[in-house]
């Protein structure tokens, strides 16, 4: 990981003369509603009184993107603008000259200001504040604005929690939706799994499938066997913490997952799972070899659609390498055999236990049984322990994001890197460096929500308010390098099409967040990340398409709508709303079962393109589904004041409400640039 550099100053000084306040407040004001923070000697973040104005003025001058020079007769003569536009000069920051009140323009001479080109608002206020925004900086992430309209999900790699938050342009074609073959089907006995309803979790632990070409004699001693592997599963159900329940329905009560390719039997063992309505499946497979070993490979399966917040830790996945039945002199099992199966199932109890706490957000608990998995003896190489790292990587990412939801980043550090090292750890065991191929998409997308959510909070210092001032753009950019490696592995495919497009979900999101913070030097990839957004948002439709009747694919539909209108929208520019992007928003709110608490943002962002396109009775409409939504009370209040402000916007704003300004300027917009006030002095 690169040393993280310094943050680009991102806030914009305005230099004004005092006699031009009103004209000053409305630009300022419109370049906060576009995220841009603004810097004023009267700013609540300005100077107080018995501060050294000079030394001040010339520091925040300094640590600013680019300077605003508000020109006015009164500007010209004020020795305070003089000194800051100077200073700007001096240090290389672009100054922008904009007429706030008539002047003779000859006059710019005096400032240097007569060489560059000015924007004049007394010529018409919103054409030339379009203007002023296409020659400014990007504005920087604006985290309260983006937190709270694209804020998304909370699960696993899943979310980025507070952003939060991830196929090469090559592949743009997106998930692909195997249609399930006819194959045989296991048989439940009995179904379905009446007796287990009482408890909070319900396994199944399936007898192995043995291979055909195994003989009869060595199978029944396999089956043998095979019923000690199972003797630590079966004890699920008397553990002592009851916190949450386990039940289980053994071996010797069903039949193996059948298939004759793995992709089969992943594929009977959903069936299997939704048939018995079970949380977790245990099943596996003993192979015969070519030269004649055989070899047991245990696998767990948990349906995706159960559990939408911890989609990371579904589908199906093998729990360690497989192991190689040895014989001794006479043809008896080795008892070293025999040990490497006890431990492994000794782990797989630890693993379902903790995956069962996860599941229900017990995340401490989780991961102190993931541990105890890790701890035992007898695993032998790494190799095949990869599944727990990233097992233990997921408990640690969910219990940061909990910390960060609180607005305790400090507690939330420890667990971030811890789950950095593991999602490491596992990539190194799996793809050496010498290995071109990626192949373990989910310790790749784990890792990059990892640094996304470092990017925000991993400097303490720059976290005001529970607010990140900045984004690590070295930290974003590995997000964006190790979702495009998740996409890449060879395992992709093979995930449950659920979790395939929460990928994709947070590929938009990274991308998004870093197309916020573009400048000058990314101008070669801002198409890229553009076309990475488009093409993610259409492989999550795609796969909604295809299973609309999946709660969680319509819930992903759902973000991938918002974020792909997202950057319609802000790619139109401030004060415009793409119709492509509204249609995204009106995609979204059309689509079934979405909680609450998401529909607040698309019809926020569903009234405020009514407001861009004057319609006013819409936006309150808009409004008022967003208000029938809102969970939080300071939400209610806030489309409360929108609505009023809208209905009766002639009347002065109620006290309590702080509202956005309809986009389209009153009649005397114009007049309000020429001011006359009585305030003395300069900034």
């Amino acid at each position: 990981m690169k040393t993280p550099s310094a943050p680009k100053p991102t806030q914009i000084f305005i230099s004004y003369s005092t006699r031009d306040r009103l004209a000053v407040d409305k630009l300022a004001d419109d370049l906060r509603k576009r995220h841009y923070p603004v810097w004023m000697d009267i700013d609540e973040k300005g100077l107080s009184p018995g501060e050294e104005w000079r030394k001040e003025l010339i520091n925040q001058v300094k640590a600013s993107a680019a300077v605003i020079a508000c020109v006015s007769p009164d500007f010209l003569e004020s020795e305070y603008c003089k000194l800051e536009i100077d200073t700007a000069m001096a240090n290389n920051i672009p100054v922008l000259p904009v007429i706030v009140r008539r002047v003779d323009l000859n006059l710019l001479e005096k400032f240097a200001l007569d060489k560059i080109q000015h924007v004049d608002l007394t010529l018409g206020y919103q054409p030339g504040l379009r203007k002023l925004l296409g020659v400014m900086p990007p504005a920087p992430l604006p985290i309260r604005y983006y937190l709270q309209r694209i804020a998304l999900g909370a699960g696993g790699f899943g979310a980025l929690g507070v952003l939060l938050f991830l196929v090469y342009l090559a592949s743009q074609q997106g998930i692909i939706n195997v249609t399930p073959t006819a194959t045989p089907q296991p048989t439940l006995a009995p179904t379905p799994t009446e007796s287990l309803a009482r408890f909070d979790v319900q396994v199944a632990v399936t007898p192995f499938l043995i291979d055909p070409q195994i003989d009869a004699t060595q199978s029944d001693e396999i089956n043998d066997l095979m019923v000690n592997f199972s003797s630590d599963l079966n004890e699920l159900e008397n553990d002592p913490d009851t916190s949450v329940t386990v039940g289980v329905r053994t071996a010797d009560q069903l039949q193996p997952i059948d298939g004759e390719t793995e992709t089969e039997r992943e594929r009977n063992a959903s069936a299997f799972a939704t048939a018995g309505r079970y949380e977790i499946v245990v099943y596996g497979w003993v192979t015969l070899l070519e030269d004649g070993q055989i070899e047991i490979q245990p696998v767990y399966y948990i349906p995706p659609d159960v559990f939408p917040d911890a989609v990371e830790i579904t589908g199906d996945q093998r729990f360690g390498k497989p192991i190689r039945l040895r014989r001794i002199t006479g043809g008896t099992i080795a008892n070293d055999t025999i040990e490497q199966l006890r431990v492994r199932s000794q782990a797989l109890a630890y693993v379902i236990r903790g995956t069962s706490f996860y599941i229900e957000r017990g995340y401490d608990k989780a991961l102190q049984l993931f541990e105890r998995a890790a701890e035992l003896e007898g695993w032998g190489e790494t190799e095949g322990r990869e599944v727990l790292d990233v097992l233990r990587a997921n408990a640690h990412w969910q219990i940061a994001r909990i910390a960060i939801s609180e607005c305790r980043p400090e507690d939330a550090l420890p667990d971030l890197y811890a789950a950095e090292t593991l999602y490491n750890s596992a990539i190194e065991t799996v793809d050496p460096p010498d290995d071109e191929q990626p192949s373990i998409a989910r310790a790749y997308a784990g890792r990059a929500d990892v640094n996304a959510i470092l990017a925000y909070w991993e400097n303490q210092a720059d976290i005001i308010n529970c607010e990140p001032q900045y984004a690590q753009l070295d930290r974003l950019d590995s997000a964006i390098e190790d979702i495009e490696l998740a996409r890449e592995s060879d395992d992709f495919l093979t995930l449950p099409i659920p979790l395939r497009a929460q990928i994709d979900i947070n590929r938009m999101r990274v991308v998004l967040s870093r197309w916020q913070v573009r400048d000058e030097s990314d101008a070669d990839q801002i198409s890229d990340w553009e076309r990475a957004i488009e093409n993610s948002g259409a492989a999550v439709l795609r796969a909604y398409e295809t299973e609309t009747n999946s709660d969680l694919l319509t819930l992903s539909a759902f973000e991938a709508y918002l974020l792909r209108g997202t950057l319609r929208i802000e790619s139109a520019g401030g004060d415009s709303c793409d119709e492509s992007g509204a249609a995204d928003f009106q995609a979204a709110v059309a689509l079934p079962n979405i909680p609450a608490h998401r529909l607040v943002f698309a019809y926020d962002n569903l009234g405020l393109c009514a407001e861009f396109a004057g319609d006013v009775d819409a936006a309150i409409e808009y409004y008022r589904a967003a208000l029938d939504n809102a969970q939080t009370p300071e939400d209610q209040q806030r489309y409360v004041c929108y609505i009023a402000a809208l209905e009766n916007r002639d009347a002065p704003p109620v006290p309590e409400c702080q509202l956005d300004e309809p986009t389209e300027p009153t009649a005397d917009a114009t007049s309000e640039m020429t001011p006359e006030t009585t305030t003395e002095g300069d900034s």
